[in-house]
């Protein structure tokens, strides 16, 4: 079993999504074959978004309903906010400000795998300076559940 911190892109991509790498990874987490790592400022950016969703019109109650059991399910070890000197020093490896608390988290949960979408801020020198393996959906599911490995 890996422990596998999802960044809320991943999350959304596979609430909203069409199947793929992301959901396959998000019901891999619910079945508990992997342990999701989920950080508190994560769960929040994702429930930010699920709420702003239900004011443009979608269906926020189920969709909510739907995290809420996934949670249930998956059982996620809850990674507590960075403190802001945490976050600061993060933010001294990472480009994007926005993202210094999650790296910040991530750093302190160390994970197996860091699960990320945006692979422009959540570059090779972030993975090295932090120690951090951190790759895409395809990367995470080809190297860990693929046949040719």
């Amino acid at each position: 079993m890996k422990r596998l911190f999802l960044d809320s892109g991943v999350v959304l991509k596979s609430i909203f999504g069409d199947y793929g790498f992301s959901k396959s990874i998000f019901a891999l987490c619910a079945v508990r074959i992997h342990q999701l790592v989920l950080a508190e400022v994560v769960r929040q950016e994702i429930e930010n978004n699920l709420l702003q969703a239900f004011y443009k019109g979608g269906n926020s109650d189920k969709v909510l309903s739907d995290f809420d059991t996934f949670l249930r399910k998956a059982r996620p070890e809850v990674i507590a906010p960075p403190s802001v000197h945490e976050a600061l020093q993060a933010a001294r490896i990472i480009r994007h400000i926005n993202d210094a608390p999650v790296l910040a988290s991530a750093i302190l949960a160390k994970p197996d795998w860091l699960i990320t979408n945006i692979s422009i801020h959540f570059t090779p020198d972030v993975a090295f300076r932090t120690s951090l393996r951190i790759g895409t959906p395809y990367n995470f599911m080809y190297e860990v559940h693929s046949r040719y490995n």
